[in-house]
């Protein structure tokens, strides 16, 4: 495969992955209203997972809970909490993570 077909491929992977408008992204949102927002815990297991990019074409790939690009994580900022990481892989793993 010419590098330009894989980053086609995965082009479209993540527009099909994009929430249509109105919808809400998949997400593990923090817990409001009468929850303890400071007890919030996330696990994010990594693992071998394949995608279907189109008929035909499957890709291998880590996922995160079974998806990739991974799920969305939302907090409260200032808000303690802990993110159990599970790798479920044969290699080690980084997880790279961006506050807004």
């Amino acid at each position: 495969m010419q590098r330009r077909d894989f980053l086609k491929m995965a082009g479209l992977a993540a527009a099909l992955k994009s929430p249509l408008p109105g919808q809400q992204p998949q997400s593990f949102l923090a817990p409001t209203g009468s929850q303890d927002a400071a007890k919030t815990d996330f696990t994010l297991q990594i693992a071998p997972i394949t995608l279907e990019l189109a008929p035909n074409r499957v890709l291998s790939t880590i996922g995160y809970n079974g998806t990739s690009p991974g799920p969305l994580l939302r907090m409260k900022e200032g808000v303690p909490v802990t993110v159990n990481v599970i790798n479920d892989t044969d290699v080690p793993e980084f997880v790279h993570f961006h506050g807004c």
